[in-house]
């Protein structure tokens, strides 16, 4: 059996995005993301993806958002996105 990975950079973690994950989802095992711009608030948008994965990220905006410094654009964070079939 192959196991399909996709790595993919977000740009930000929007519906765009999220639909094209949607459509993927079936043929993919584990996703890759990169650029997520997702804060604590945020990372439940994870979870609308796909109730067939489960999720771990990192958010790099916690640390700008805790001390009140929301200048210029969002930036990094990633996750993972794995089938929860391969989920032990």
């Amino acid at each position: 059996m192959d196991l399909r990975i996709i790595s993919l950079n977000c740009h930000g973690l929007n519906f765009g995005v999220i639909s094209y994950i949607r459509r993927l989802a079936s043929s993919t095992d584990i996703f890759l993301l990169q650029e997520t711009w997702l804060s604590d608030v945020t990372s439940s948008r994870l979870g609308d993806i796909s109730n067939d994965f489960i999720y771990v990220y990192s958010s790099a905006m916690e640390d700008k958002l805790s001390n009140n410094i929301l200048t210029g654009r969002p930036f990094g964070g990633t996750a993972i996105l794995v089938n929860k079939r391969y989920a032990h």
